[in-house]
């Protein structure tokens, strides 16, 4: 059985070359639309709708962007993980460093 892989672009389109991983995600997407084992998707800065994408409970993430860690322009890194938490069981407080507190100003009238 196929592995179900998410393929990630993540950068800030504003900024030149930090756009390099969505910019890859755009052209990628045509080269494996065929195959229905990978999903590619344009992340951006934001990054919530590729924590929500997650739960569908991929195999595989790949990340693709552009970072200076000291090694030539286009050096590849591979970073592998050995296990992700599941958010579902953390307790609340641990929570509460990986989400954005949300708040929603109200209007009141005069």
């Amino acid at each position: 059985m196929l592995k179900k892989i998410l393929i990630a672009g993540v950068g800030n389109e504003l900024k030149q070359d930090d756009a390099f991983g969505i910019e890859f995600a755009k052209k990628f997407r045509d080269v494996v639309s065929h195959l229905g084992h990978i999903m590619v998707m344009e992340v951006g800065i934001g990054g919530i709708h590729l924590v929500q994408e997650l739960h569908a409970e991929y195999d595989i993430l790949v990340l693709v962007d552009a970072v200076a860690w000291g090694e030539e322009a286009g050096h590849i890194y591979f970073r592998e993980m050995e296990k992700v938490s599941d958010i579902e069981e953390m307790p609340v407080f641990e929570k509460e460093r990986f989400l954005p507190t949300c708040t929603i100003p109200t209007l009141s009238e005069p």
